[in-house]
């Protein structure tokens, strides 16, 4: 390949990668803009408790059992295509929950966009088209980057906007998601290996232990990073006593800084010591910030800057765990990347549907509890990462 050719062809993996990284936080931030508000527009329209679980429970659970499909689908009939129609699917799915005439008809807007969601499984599926196994942790991590900051601005966007109804807000959000159906038709996209013959998904899990390790740890990072986002301002106002503005501050810090460290450490991290030890590094990471968080709690040292270094480490291993466990995922059958991603996303659903239910539980119990469930778990991610290299 001449130097030309190199350089072009960098060039235009920058630009995918660009464009792949504004959808990503274009779709964070339509989701921010309108998910945590939606419960207090349900309390005011005085939605029965049962039907707000659903409302919310429906996404994660319907993106499960769709995201491995979508991935299929893109294994099979192009990135492209699948990813154009992820984005339309939140775009009407926005526009259906702008014009719900009653709480119940949210419930088709929520339904609509989980079965399209895999946005972010083909999104995953480009990047390991674009990179080499070695290199896709930091590529994964500069996608987790976008997602941060499409969350930090559309929280933002939230409380500007709070006072506006449910149907500015959601015509807001499609109008971002519009936004990413116009950069996916821009996007020049990478040449995949696609797949005319697939193996059923029962037989793709059974036949690849390799896949359980990359599993657990997704999922760990996932409820790690939920259970964090669900319950640690109101940790700081319960426990540190602080007002809502300075625990909403240092939690939003805490994101962004650890955010930055997932961003920074991850390619190096991978090159240096292969991803599997970078998982393990990850796992250590998030044990000592949860460690780290419980001392300046109990010992109140340091104040808030105790506190919020700690909520940096929690949230910066965290963050890296997800990059590096997607990229160990992405090596760990030799079948479509997109079916592979796919299930990544599915494992994202979990964390993202009981992580928020396990903090708040936790909680009720006590703050030491939370933080002790975080070390366990972490704990016990570690061990299986220890065995699992051991035993294969």
């Amino acid at each position: 390949m001449s130097d030309a050719t190199a350089t072009q062809t960098r060039a235009s993996r920058g630009a995918t990668m660009a464009l792949l990284w504004s959808i990503v936080a274009l779709d964070a931030f339509a989701f921010s803009l309108v998910l945590p508000l939606l419960p207090v527009f349900l309390e005011h329209e005085h939605t029965a408790t049962w039907l707000t679980v659903l409302i919310f429970a429906s996404f994660s659970i319907c993106q499960f059992f769709a995201a491995p499909q979508l991935g299929r689908l893109a294994d099979r009939f192009g990135r492209k295509r699948v990813l154009l129609l992820s984005q339309v699917g939140t775009l009407v799915g926005f526009l259906l929950l702008a014009w719900a005439p009653t709480p119940a008809w949210m419930l088709p807007s929520r339904i609509v966009d989980g079965i399209t969601a895999g946005n972010l499984a083909i999104v995953n599926a480009v990047i390991c088209d674009l990179h080499e196994e070695k290199d896709r942790s930091g590529a994964f991590a500069r996608l987790n980057s976008a997602g941060a900051v499409g969350v930090m601005l559309g929280l933002g966007a939230a409380a500007l906007f709070a006072h506006q109804s449910l149907t500015h807000l959601a015509l807001g959000a499609a109008a971002a998601a519009l936004v990413t159906v116009l950069l996916g038709l821009a996007t020049p996209f990478p040449a995949a290996r696609l797949l005319s013959e697939q193996l059923p998904l029962r037989e793709v899990v059974g036949k690849f232990p390799t896949l359980r390790l990359p599993s657990v740890a997704v999922v760990i990072s996932q409820l790690v990073m939920t259970m964090l986002m669900t319950v640690m301002a109101l940790l700081l106002t319960q426990v540190m006593h602080y007002d809502a503005r300075k625990a909403l501050l240092v939690v939003l810090l805490g994101l962004l800084l650890g955010g930055t460290i997932q961003a920074v450490l991850a390619g190096p991290l991978e090159k240096a010591f292969g991803t599997r030890l970078a998982v393990a590094a990850s796992v250590g990471l998030l044990a000592l910030g949860a460690g780290l968080f419980a001392l300046a709690v109990t010992s109140g040292l340091g104040g808030v800057y105790a506190v919020g270094a700690a909520v940096v480490v929690l949230s910066g291993g965290s963050l890296l765990l997800m990059s590096t466990a997607t990229a160990l995922l992405s090596q760990s059958a030799q079948v479509g990347a997109g079916l592979l991603m796919g299930i990544n996303q599915s494992l994202t659903a979990v964390g993202q549907l009981v992580g928020p239910a396990l903090g708040l539980l936790v909680l009720a119990a006590g703050w030491g509890w939370l933080m002790a469930v975080v070390v366990v778990v972490s704990a016990m991610a570690l061990v299986v990462l220890i065995d699992g290299d051991a035993n294969e």
